[in-house]
């Protein structure tokens, strides 16, 4: 068989391939999907010693619409909720006021304590919408981390800097825990703090529960700086969280780390909140290591 033939079956193979394909296309009309109505989706994270907050909108269903005709528009915030934080262990309770300024539900630490070990619930309402709640156990705080040794990769053709910090945690013979790594470095000239760790890293202590947990800790620096000078100027936060707080952000790093691939299976971010969406979880800050010359 010469070229030309050959040639010839492979373009009525492809025109046959696009036949069937767009055969298999067909355009309906007046498809009846059901309405369903916005839900309240409420984000909430709590710790001892640190203002309540809480920030309340309006989910957005992809069939609904929303315009000027709606009353709310996608991700305003709703002004009018009633939110209660009760504490289920000794069953005080206090609403959360608005703050109109900050566009979110603020209420000072000294107006309601917050305790390690307690288990809080929230509930929310708001107009029409469906009453939600959830509930976050904050963590006892009994973990300790430990510092190992802060690498620097390499040097970069502009002066940035990679570094890996790396560490241990002691983690407490309980039922579950969960930590996260946070870091941040001060500028060596002004004194200033400057966030150069853009995004944090999460552990749980499955399958080590009582064991020591390793950590290794990405940062990057941006500007120009020996390896030394860096080194000294880096503080490293370490947290434990509940377990609704793990698998929140781990959920936004699943998202973000497949969004741009195609042919990944769709990731759902996660929600802990009944009736509703999103999270309502809380967090302890254990230690703040400083590595300070």
């Amino acid at each position: 068989m010469n070229n030309t033939a050959l040639k010839s079956i492979k373009y009525i193979a492809i025109a046959l391939v696009a036949t069937m394909h767009y055969s298999c296309i067909k355009e309906v009309d007046n498809l009846n999907l059901p309405n369903t109505k916005p839900k309240l989706v409420v984000q909430s994270f709590i710790s001892p010693g640190d203002s309540i907050t809480a920030t309340v909108y309006a989910s957005k269903p992809i069939n609904y619409n929303v315009g000027s005709n709606s009353y709310y528009s996608a991700y305003d915030t709703v002004k009018n909720a009633t939110i209660t934080l009760i504490n289920l262990s000794t069953g005080s309770s206090t609403t959360i006021p608005f703050d109109a300024d900050k566009k979110k539900y603020i209420l000072p630490p000294l107006d309601f304590s917050i305790e390690k070990g307690t288990e809080y619930e929230l509930n929310v309402t708001a107009n029409t919408f469906e009453p939600i709640t959830a509930r976050t156990t904050v963590p006892t705080g009994e973990a300790t981390a430990k510092l190992n040794k802060i690498d620097t990769v390499n040097v970069e053709e502009y002066g940035g800097v990679r570094i890996w910090i790396s560490g241990t945690i002691d983690d407490p013979a309980t039922e579950k825990n969960f930590y996260k790594i946070s870091s941040y470095i001060t500028d060596t000239d002004t004194l200033e703090t400057r966030v150069v760790s853009f995004f944090w890293t999460f552990y749980s202590d499955s399958n080590q529960n009582g064991e020591t947990i390793n950590f290794n800790h990405p940062m990057y620096y941006h500007e120009n700086g020996t390896t030394e000078i860096i080194q000294s100027y880096i503080t490293i936060l370490f947290y434990e969280i509940d377990e609704h707080y793990y698998k929140f952000h781990k959920s936004i790093e699943t998202i973000y780390g497949t969004m741009d691939n195609p042919f990944t299976e769709s990731s759902h971010l996660y929600s802990n909140i009944e009736g509703g969406l999103g999270v309502f979880a809380s967090f302890v800050q254990v230690e703040e290591i400083n590595t300070e010359k």
